[in-house]
């Protein structure tokens, strides 16, 4: 597996078919973030088209080689824009700063290859620690949506950060 980038403590490479199972087995626990996994087929792993580039990439340790997290989104090529759908970071490496030096090599990535200038993603209402790292890596809320799920509202912000060289 080619490794894109290494930062002080991580190697970060891209999830292909072989390693797509070690991501579902050893990181995503919860059911919810599971069944979105399994649900969405290997091959759009790689999919891409005039519009878009699916993008998934996951974060090792540098010295024992051990998977500590995962992220997925999509470059729009027509705005230069990257969404960030999914960060997983395992809970044993929770609050050491591998989830910001995960993010940060992937910034790297986005702008090195698709000359991404902008990120979004959404954050639950209900994720307060999740809001607080998005906001602490310089995302600022530019709006709420709420949506109808099973009988019960469930409300987003949409977070976005420029990217300044």
């Amino acid at each position: 597996m080619k490794i894109l980038k290494t930062s002080k403590r991580l190697n970060i490479k891209t999830i292909n078919e072989s390693n797509y199972t070690i991501v579902y087995n050893h990181l995503i626990k919860d059911a919810y973030t599971r069944s979105n996994f399994v649900s969405f087929p290997k091959q759009f792993i790689t999919s891409s088209n005039l519009n878009y580039t699916s993008l998934y990439y996951l974060a090792e340790t540098f010295t024992e080689e051990k998977l500590i997290g995962y992220l997925n989104g999509y470059v729009k090529h027509d705005t230069r824009c990257f969404w960030l759908q999914n960060m997983i970071i395992h809970p044993d490496y929770y609050r050491q700063y591998y989830g910001t030096e995960f993010f940060y090599s992937i910034i790297d990535i986005l702008r090195g290859t698709y000359n991404v200038n902008k990120i979004y993603l959404t954050v639950l209402d209900s994720n307060q620690k999740g809001k607080c790292f998005w906001s602490a890596l310089g995302f600022v809320k530019i709006h709420s949506i709420t949506k109808e799920v099973h009988t019960s509202n469930i409300t987003a912000t949409v977070y976005e950060k420029n990217l300044v060289r």
